[in-house]
């Protein structure tokens, strides 16, 4: 499952990496575009106004003369003399070269503006592909992590340890017991009891250790003490009443060892998924985000 879902995750990883590429060739070409636009505006506009300054340039000199024919003061105007300059017309260029350079600077405001709306679109596309990597960096972290023994399969290797130990001391302490005739009250054997205080101090610390390894587990020290106590009744009561001693321990042991293991391995398999959906949750989160 941990597969697939990173293969989900390095696919939707690749299609955000093309999908940036996309808008940044879109953006450039788009910018590019804007550019030539508006320097081709700016020629044009620079152009017309030349060509419409030189037309009435043209028209003013023309009809000036006409004038000055028609009054008949040109008859007389020897060829070298030039016409003089016309105040009246220097003011007009001068006020369409004013108006032009104003056209041309709003043209480079709104072209500012532009670019640095562009500008904004390319760093939050920076951002994006920086948590797009952080995301793959922490993918291949995970992957190049080395596989270290589980803590729970330490923690069962160590009761099953315990276990083993506490019955063969146990075993040791009754062959002795049995081999001597040890007697309690003179009608009891004294390995009965014995068995009993083995069993409740082995039981207070598999209760222990759980607790210890989970805190799901845990549990009051009344309620381990007493639990104790029931599994050491429970196991004297049993050799007393069977005579297999072997068959009755063998029981007590394997069962409570059962037991101890399989809560140990149901909890922590419990958090082991809780704790990967958590994961699992917080990535899709981030996929979207960046989608």
């Amino acid at each position: 499952m941990s597969d697939e879902v990173s293969s989900n995750l390095s696919d939707k990883l690749n299609q955000t990496k093309k999908k940036l590429n996309l808008l940044s060739q879109k953006v450039a070409a788009t910018t590019k575009a804007m550019v030539e636009a508006t320097n081709n505006t700016i020629k044009s506009s620079i152009n017309e106004h030349k060509e419409k300054r030189q037309k009435k340039k043209e028209e003013k000199i023309n009809k000036t003369k006409e004038e000055l024919s028609e009054n008949g003061l040109l008859d007389d105007v020897p060829s070298m003399i030039t016409l003089p300059e016309f105040e009246h017309e220097r003011m007009e260029i001068t006020s369409e070269q004013n108006d032009l350079m104003i056209n041309i600077v709003e043209e480079m405001q709104i072209l500012s503006e532009r670019l640095d709306s562009v500008e904004q679109r390319f760093r939050n596309l920076n951002t994006i592909q920086n948590s797009s990597k952080k995301i793959s960096k922490k993918e291949d972290k995970l992957d190049s992590e080395k596989i270290e023994p589980s803590p729970v399969m330490r923690e069962v290797i160590h009761l099953l340890g315990a276990s083993l130990l506490w019955i063969v001391v146990l075993f040791g302490i009754d062959k002795f017991l049995s081999d001597n005739a040890i007697l309690i009250l003179d009608s009891y054997p004294a390995e009965i009891p014995i068995w009993g205080i083995g069993a409740l101090s082995w039981s207070y610390y598999l209760l222990h250790r759980l607790g210890k390894s989970s805190k799901a587990l845990k549990l009051p020290k009344l309620l381990m003490f007493q639990t104790s106590i029931a599994v050491g009744i429970t196991t004297t009561f049993g050799l007393m009443v069977n005579d297999e001693t072997m068959t009755t321990v063998s029981n007590v042991w394997v069962w409570g060892s059962t037991i101890a293991i399989v809560l140990l391995l149901s909890v922590s398999l419990i958090t082991s998924v809780w704790q990967s959906t958590k994961k699992l949750v917080s990535v899709r989160d981030e996929v979207e985000v960046i989608d």
